[in-house]
């Protein structure tokens, strides 16, 4: 697994300062990676095929999404959470600030394989939509990104996929309660 801190000089911003701080963001990045690898070696043992990349779409993973919520709001004290999936099932981890996360991972020096699976990121104040800073980000990487996931709390969240990429489906307790829309120059409609 890949893993990329990032905003460390942020964490002052929540009280957790120094090694404290680099502690709690390493827990819950460990916490991910582990969810992450007993998910693809169950599923792995499961299916006939014979390479991780092959296994699919494990992004869509209910105890990922539970994994990644739990590090953002319980291990971390409310601070914004990213994992990337790449095109091989690698995952790149890292943690924001309250309000931020910052996607500016590059794919070559990261070594993810692109197409982007999926970008999973948490809004750990508890409301999952798209604010403009995710819009700029699916629209810059649309060509290279499947899907993406903004959580918001337990089955709530919102879903992006590039087949619609001007919309983001809110989800709650298992239905869908809104289409967040936005035009072609990422203003919300």
């Amino acid at each position: 697994m890949k893993i990329e801190n990032s905003n460390n000089n942020k964490i002052e911003q929540t009280g957790i300062i120094g090694d404290e701080g680099m502690d709690l963001r390493n827990l819950a990045i460990d916490h991910i990676e582990r969810a992450w690898v007993n998910i693809v070696g169950r599923v792995f043992r499961q299916t006939p095929v014979t390479k991780i990349e092959d296994l699919g779409e494990l992004h869509h993973n209910v105890e990922l999404h539970k994994a990644i919520w739990y590090a953002s709001t319980e291990i971390l004290p409310h601070l914004e959470v990213q994992v990337i999936v790449d095109a091989r099932n690698e995952i790149f981890v890292s943690t924001g600030s309250a309000g931020y996360v910052d996607f500016n991972i590059n794919p070559i020096r990261a070594g993810m394989k692109t197409p982007v699976k999926c970008w999973i990121h948490t809004h750990p104040f508890g409301s999952a939509y798209f604010s403009g800073t995710d819009i700029r980000t699916v629209r810059i990487w649309k060509p290279l990104m499947k899907t993406a996931y903004v959580l918001g709390g337990e089955d709530h969240f919102g879903f992006w996929f590039n087949d619609a990429p001007n919309e983001l489906e809110i989800w709650n307790d298992g239905e869908v309660v809104r289409t967040q829309t936005w035009g072609t120059l990422g203003e919300e409609e």
